[in-house]
């Protein structure tokens, strides 16, 4: 889910169409109609949703279920570690859409607004993770 029910309302608010795959929150504690209340159009399953999306906001890079679901008209705005994955970039290539990968946007000082939080995340986790598997 790339966006609480708050930002998607905010872009409702702003005049702009939004969608999400029915039950896409649930996992983070949004229930669909949190977003139904804020004006985002809620539809069954990924194919309607990407057949009626020009504007793709995902937070990982899409698995080959949503490759199949991409075309050239659409813009795909996540993470897309494409440096890692020369696969999915020739796939990518290949449909032919344009693609903004989260952790290239740079602000003009050279900070990475949407990369930073995530590293933060990564970092505080390491340190958890690596205390858990000392036990």
């Amino acid at each position: 889910m790339a966006l609480i029910p708050e930002a998607a309302g905010q872009l409702v608010s702003q005049g702009h169409e939004v969608s999400i795959q029915s039950q896409a929150g649930v996992i983070n504690g949004y229930s669909d109609d949190d977003y139904l209340n804020l004006g985002v159009k809620v539809l069954p399953d990924a194919q309607s949703l990407y057949e009626s999306a020009q504007l793709i906001v995902k937070v990982k890079e899409p698995i080959e279920a949503e490759l199949t679901l991409l075309n050239k008209e659409h813009i795909l705005f996540s993470f897309l570690h494409l440096a890692a994955l020369p696969e999915l970039t020739q796939r990518l290539c290949s449909i032919g859409l344009k693609a903004i990968a989260f952790e290239t946007v740079e602000m003009p000082d050279g900070k990475l607004p949407l990369l930073a939080p995530m590293s933060d995340i990564a970092g505080r986790l390491s340190v958890q993770i690596g205390t858990h598997l000392l036990h």
